[in-house]
């Protein structure tokens, strides 16, 4: 199955998807996660679990977002 999925991967749109991934990434830590960080840390008193939480959220929407498009393409095929 890996094979069939590798094999249909264009590696050109890969890599710019890929930035603009990457930049968006980026912008979310420092608009959301920082502030959300130094609140729960700073105000709250806590460890920190707010951000770690909002980090562990985003990762599964990156990761649906990406295995979504994949199942759609297997099941369509069939």
């Amino acid at each position: 199955m890996g094979i069939c999925f590798g094999s249909s991967i264009n590696f050109i749109l890969a890599l710019k998807a890929g930035v603009s991934g990457i930049i968006l990434t980026a912008i979310f830590y420092l608009i959301s996660l920082l502030p959300l960080l130094l609140i729960d840390r700073k105000i709250i008193k806590r460890p920190g679990y707010v951000s770690s939480t909002m980090s562990q959220i985003a990762l599964a929407s990156i990761i649906t977002s990406i295995m979504t498009p994949m199942i759609i393409k297997y099941i369509v095929k069939k």
